[in-house]
C-alpha cells in the first residue's frame, strides 16, 4: 500500500514538473515546423539542458516574448505563461519543443506578419514561397548557439523599411499614451508591412483600401503612387494577395449578374433605349450578340456586355489578377472620382488613376499607348501577358506614413473592433 502511494506521488511529481512528448506536441502552435527542427538538428536539446547556457537562452527568449507588444503582437500567443513558470525542466524533449515552438512562432510573426481575423480573405502569394520562408527560419535557428546568436537571429527578421520603423516608433508612443484605438490601427499596419516586405520582391503592387491608394514597388522602393477607387461599404473590396498576370487593351465589361438584374434590367424595362445609351450588348453562352428583345424572358442564358471604348466602365485598360473574387484593376470612364477625398464607390474592383503609367512598369514597351489614347470605339480587345506575374497585395491598412509622418485613416469598412 505504501509502495503504491509512493509510486503515485512520484508519478504526480513527474507530470507536474515536465510535459511529456505527446502532451507537448498537442499544444504546439506550429507542430510540423517544430518537429522538422528536431529532425534537422538530430534531436539536439537547446533550452532544457542543466547548463548555464541553456538558462541564459531561456532568459533571452523570455525577454523577446515579453517585448512582443512592441511588434504589434501578443506575448500570450507564444507560450509565455508556460515558459515563465516551468523553468526547471532538464533534458526533456517535450519541454524543449515548447520553447522551440515559441521562438519559431514569434520569429515567423516578426518575419512574415501575423494575419488575424479578416485581415486576409485569400492568400495566393504565401503558398508559393512558404517552404522557402520556413527553411530560412529553421536553418537560422539551427545556427543559434548562445544568447548573442539568438538575439541576432530575431533582430534581423524585421523589415529595414523606414516607414515600417516609423510606424513601430509611433506604436511605442501610442501604447505609452494608452491610445487603444490607434494602437489597434498600428498593430494591424505593422503586420501588413511585415507580410509584404519579407518577400523582398523585385516588383509588387500594394493597394491600401483604407486610404484608397496604390503603390507600385521595385526592390522595395515606391516607384509609382496613385489614387484608386475601391468598393463601397455595401460592396467591399476583399482583402487578398494574388498575382497580376495580364493586361487587356480595350476590354469588354461583362456586367456581373447581380448588377444586371438589380440595376440594368429594371432600367431596360422602363426604357428600351437604356441598353443603347449604356453601349450594352446582350450576349448568349456562345458569345453571340443577340437582339435585346430576348430579355423579355429574363437574363437566364444571357449576359450583358458593354462595348469597348473610352466610355466603357473599365476604360481602355484592364489588369487581371489571380484572385477568387473576380476583382481586377482597371481604367475608368469616370475620372472625376479621383478628385474626391472619399473614393469608396465601386462594386469591389479597383479603378486606377494612372493605368497607363502602371503599364509602363508591368509591360514596358508592350502596350500601344497611342492606340489607347485614340479612344477607338468597338475595338477588339487585345490581351498582353505579363511574363513574370507581379504580386498584388490588396490590404486594409488603417495607419501608414505620408510625407514622413504617420497618418490615420477612417475605418470605412468597420473592420477594427
Amino acid at each position: 500500500m505504501v509502495i503504491r502511494r509512493l509510486a503515485s506521488i512520484v508519478t504526480i511529481l513527474l507530470l507536474g514538473s515536465c510535459i511529456t512528448k505527446s502532451r507537448a506536441d498537442e499544444r504546439l502552435i506550429r507542430p510540423q515546423l517544430t518537429n522538422r527542427f528536431y529532425t534537422m538538428g538530430e534531436n539536439r536539446l537547446i533550452w532544457t539542458g542543466p547548463d548555464a547556457n541553456s538558462e541564459r537562452l531561456r532568459a533571452e527568449l523570455i525577454e523577446w516574448i515579453d517585448s512582443a507588444a512592441s511588434f504589434g503582437l501578443d506575448k500570450d500567443d507564444y507560450h509565455y505563461s508556460y515558459i515563465t513558470r516551468e523553468l526547471r525542466l532538464y533534458n526533456d524533449i517535450g519541454a524543449d519543443k515548447i520553447f522551440t515552438d515559441a521562438v519559431l512562432s514569434l520569429a515567423a510573426d516578426i518575419y512574415m506578419g501575423k494575419m488575424q481575423g479578416n485581415m486576409l480573405g485569400y492568400d495566393g502569394v504565401k503558398p508559393r514561397y512558404q517552404a522557402r520562408q520556413e527553411e530560412y527560419l529553421l536553418k537560422s535557428l539551427l545556427k543559434v548557439q548562445d544568447v548573442g546568436s539568438l538575439h541576432n537571429f530575431l533582430s534581423l527578421l524585421e523589415p529595414a523599411n523606414q516607414d515600417y520603423l516609423l510606424l513601430k516608433q509611433e506604436l511605442a508612443t501610442q501604447r505609452k499614451a494608452k491610445a487603444g484605438r490607434k494602437v489597434d490601427m498600428l498593430e494591424m499596419s505593422l503586420n501588413y508591412y511585415r507580410k509584404i516586405h519579407n518577400y523582398h520582391f523585385k516588383q509588387c503592387i500594394v493597394v491600401n483600401i483604407c486610404n484608397a491608394s496604390l503603390n507600385y514597388y521595385e526592390n522595395e522602393k515606391v516607384m509609382l503612387n496613385m489614387k484608386v477607387v475601391v468598393g463601397k461599404p455595401k460592396t467591399k473590396t476583399p482583402r487578398f494577395t494574388a498575382f497580376c498576370y495580364e493586361a487587356i487593351m480595350y476590354p469588354y465589361w461583362n456586367v456581373p449578374a447581380s448588377i444586371a438584374v438589380k440595376e440594368i434590367l429594371p432600367k431596360y424595362r422602363r426604357n428600351k433605349a437604356a441598353l443603347n445609351a449604356l453601349n450594352l450588348q446582350v450576349v448568349d453562352s456562345r458569345g453571340h450578340v443577340m437582339d435585346p428583345s430576348v430579355l423579355a424572358g429574363g437574363l437566364a442564358g444571357y449576359r450583358l456586355r458593354q462595348s469597348t471604348g473610352c466610355d466603357n466602365a473599365l476604360g481602355v485598360l484592364k489588369f487581371n489578377i489571380s484572385d477568387p473574387y473576380s476583382v481586377y484593376m482597371h481604367d475608368t470612364d469616370y475620372k472625376n472620382a479621383f478628385k474626391l477625398k472619399k473614393r469608396y464607390l465601386s462594386h469591389g474592383c479597383i479603378r486606377l488613376e494612372k493605368p497607363l503609367e502602371l503599364s509602363d512598369y508591368l509591360l514596358p514597351g508592350k502596350i500601344n499607348k497611342s492606340l489607347l489614347q485614340a479612344c477607338v470605339r468597338s475595338q477588339t480587345p487585345t490581351t498582353v501577358k505579363i511574363a513574370d506575374p507581379v504580386p498584388v497585395f490588396v490590404i486594409y491598412m488603417p495607419a501608414d506614413v505620408e510625407n514622413g509622418a504617420v497618418a490615420y485613416y477612417e475605418d470605412i469598412y468597420h473592420i477594427l473592433k
